[in-house]
């Protein structure tokens, strides 16, 4: 590999361990928002499901 095919590739996986962190940092971010939602008693379902059969799965 050249000087330039090194360096290029170094920026890829730069980008690539940035994107990859930022997708986890926005998990990790609506997860603690969801939190808050139920906490306050505000967190709205889009759609109703038995609780106790998702705990026995």
């Amino acid at each position: 590999m050249t000087k330039d095919e090194n360096r290029i590739q170094g920026i890829r996986s730069c980008l690539v361990s940035t994107w990859r962190n930022s997708d986890r940092l926005q998990k990790l971010v609506c997860n603690i928002l969801d939190i808050s939602r139920i906490e306050s008693y505000k967190l709205e379902l889009k759609e109703y499901f038995n609780l106790n059969e998702k705990i026995k799965m």
